[in-house]
């Protein structure tokens, strides 16, 4: 799928409800052209998401 500036990607996936939080609730930073979540999960883990 063509989005008008680039591609889109969706990602279909099942998590518990714990990373469900820590991922909804992660700060979203954006500067200038780049876009990017940042969550600590429940077991430790880190889960990162950028975009530019």
């Amino acid at each position: 799928m063509s989005g008008k500036s680039g591609d889109i990607t969706i990602i279909y996936g099942g998590i518990d409800k714990a990373a469900k939080d820590a991922l909804q609730n992660a700060p979203l930073t954006m500067e200038s052209d780049k876009i990017s979540i940042h969550a600590n999960l429940p077991n430790g883990d880190t889960y990162n998401i950028q975009a530019n």
